[in-house]
């Protein structure tokens, strides 16, 4: 692959994107990756591709929370998964925030609740099980007061 041309980088960067969503910072990526020579190009074709709406940082975060929440996941797993596909960068931060925070993110507070009856039918009946039980919902990140609330029976 000695010849890459700017053609080649963008060929592959929208057969990747035709499978799913990524973030800018994942499929940077899977370019370099792809592509030991043709560095330079790559920028260039991301740049395009945001510029096309075909990449979109914000509009990722939102649909991978939406994702992850859906499968039972906490705001603090979704967070740090998002932290590592995207960029450690100031403006992909606020993507994170908004994705977690804002009008269309999920009631944390009853997505532990149902996530901990999906996996345990009955309360725990000693210290120990209501310790299991914590850890497991810790696990999937959500926080101690949601965590609380689902281990409170109603």
């Amino acid at each position: 692959m000695d010849d890459v041309t700017i053609n080649d980088i963008k060929r592959a960067a929208l057969e990747i994107l035709s499978r799913r969503d990524h973030a800018t910072y994942e499929l940077q990526s899977k370019l370099f990756q792809k592509f030991d020579a043709g560095h330079e190009h790559i920028g260039t074709v991301l740049a395009e591709l945001n510029q096309l709406n075909y990449l979109n940082d914000q509009r990722f975060s939102q649909l991978y929370c939406s994702y992850r929440s859906k499968k039972g996941f906490g705001p603090n797993r979704i967070q740090q998964e998002l932290n590592h596909k995207l960029s450690p960068s100031g403006s992909t931060s606020h993507c994170i925030e908004v994705a977690l925070s804002g009008p269309d993110s999920p009631d944390w507070f009853s997505l532990a609740k149902h996530t901990y009856f999906k996996k345990f039918k009955v309360p725990p009946q000693n210290f120990k099980e209501r310790q299991k039980h914590k850890q497991f919902l810790y696990y999937r990140g959500f926080n101690q007061e949601e965590i609380e609330y689902a281990l409170s029976v109603d």
